[in-house]
């Protein structure tokens, strides 16, 4: 009779072992509309659009496991084709990481995650891109210590270290935006030079790419979890680089296909993608 207990236990055992597995992604990401990639008509009927201009060769797609829209093709999307890992992406977009945006913030992100078992004993890795809306949403920009906006990813980093302790963390920093001059070209558009409309704007841009990625250095120092400077690693493919070079789209945009202007293009998604599964994931 203690036989088939035995066996029942152990069929039992292996089921929610392999449940678990199931549920769990090699490499879960959080952040905001930069992973998450909606096209236009996924958020034009919802609260704070991304952007009334239409897209061009829009690629929508699903939801992340909250409900956000996602695009077709966005950064996590491209990395589980190329890595061939099972990658579960909770961007949202809008998202802060200390803020209390329309949609589903950094903290909202994670607990779902950890509550629903997508990030979990079996977890390699958990990819970090969020703060750009913290710049609007919260003090980041007026208080130097950014103490707010660090306060808040080292609560999710902890959250994420106790569910997934084998898991690398790491912080990726945003996409070159400007060019390394500081410059901006919004218009990209058919007859236009191959730079657009050159607008530095007094590198205003610049300014705040550095200050973000500089600020997620420290936490990421701070917290002892991976950091990847994907600004530096991107800068040959900003804003203002050739159509053949360039992973932004403009925001007027008729030469390369994006799903919203000023984030990634279709061929930017690709090529962050690669970047992280070179530099960035663990197998």
């Amino acid at each position: 009779m203690s036989i088939p207990v035995t066996i029942a236990a152990i069929a039992l055992t292996s089921l929610t072992a392999t449940t678990a597995s199931a549920q769990s992604g090699d490499t879960v990401t959080f952040g905001d509309s930069f992973l998450a990639n909606p096209a236009l008509e996924q958020v034009q009927n919802q609260q704070g659009n991304l952007s009334s201009l239409p897209t061009n060769n829009p690629r929508p797609g699903g939801v992340s496991p909250q409900g956000c829209p996602q695009g077709d093709t966005n950064v996590p999307r491209e990395l589980a084709r190329i890595s061939g890992q099972n990658v579960i992406n909770y961007a949202c977009s809008a998202a802060s990481a200390s803020g209390n945006s329309h949609r589903l913030d950094l903290y909202e992100q994670v607990d779902h995650a950890i509550a629903g078992g997508a990030v979990g004993t079996e977890t390699k890795n958990v990819l970090i891109q969020i703060g750009a809306n913290d710049t609007t949403q919260t003090a980041f920009l007026v208080d130097p210590t950014r103490r707010q906006y660090k306060d808040a990813l080292r609560s999710d980093i902890n959250k994420i270290r106790a569910a997934a302790p084998n898991a690398k963390i790491t912080l990726v920093t945003y996409p070159a935006i400007s060019a390394a001059n500081g410059a901006l070209c919004p218009i990209r558009v058919e007859g236009s030079s191959n730079q657009g409309f050159n607008l530095d704007a007094l590198a205003l841009m610049r300014g705040l790419e550095n200050t973000l990625s500089f600020t997620m250095f420290e936490t990421a120092q701070e917290n002892h979890v991976s950091y990847y400077d994907l600004r530096s690693a991107s800068l040959a493919h900003n804003m203002c680089s050739p159509d053949s070079m360039r992973w932004v789209a403009g925001g007027v945009e008729s030469t390369q296909p994006y799903n919203i202007g000023a984030h990634l293009t279709h061929a930017g998604n690709v090529g962050v993608a690669q970047l992280l599964n070179d530099n960035v994931i663990a197998r």
